[in-house]
């Protein structure tokens, strides 16, 4: 066993209340109790291709978000409904998510040899709102 040790299930329904109980009173995002997390997550984890899925759905997601980012950079700023992310600021975001979904794609296409690659955050060229991936192949010991 690691360093790391599994938490007991009533402690991790716990964090996870505490994490996204305050979603309840809102429509959007919707809240899932607990049991109705638990219950979806261990059906999505039973499918046949879980991993694979979960990767195009990444995939399709960050790549909805890109375009959604361009359009929005390509909306002259008066024009926008915010006043926080400047066109320069929306379009290293958009960069940003497509490099993420770059490196998505490339664990999709290398899923065979999955743990013989790492995930890591690539600090540097992060952003306050959105980590920048980095998938390495691990080094032989």
């Amino acid at each position: 066993m690691g360093i790391i040790k599994p938490l007991p299930h009533g402690e991790i329904k716990l964090i996870y209340e505490n994490r996204f109980k305050a979603f309840e009173v809102l429509q959007i995002p919707r809240y899932n109790p607990y049991e109705q997390f638990l219950t979806t997550h261990n059906h999505d984890a039973e499918r046949e291709n879980a991993f694979e899925s979960l990767l195009t759905e990444a995939k399709d997601l960050m790549t909805s978000a890109a375009n959604r980012l361009s359009k929005m950079a390509a909306t002259s700023e008066s024009c926008r409904a915010t006043g926080t992310l400047s066109t320069e600021m929306l379009q290293k975001l958009q960069r940003l998510t497509v490099r993420n979904s770059l490196n998505v794609v490339k664990l999709k296409i290398n899923k065979d040899k999955a743990s013989e690659f790492v995930l890591t955050i690539d600090h540097a060229n992060s952003m306050p709102n959105c980590p920048a991936l980095d998938l390495k192949q691990k080094v032989a010991k």
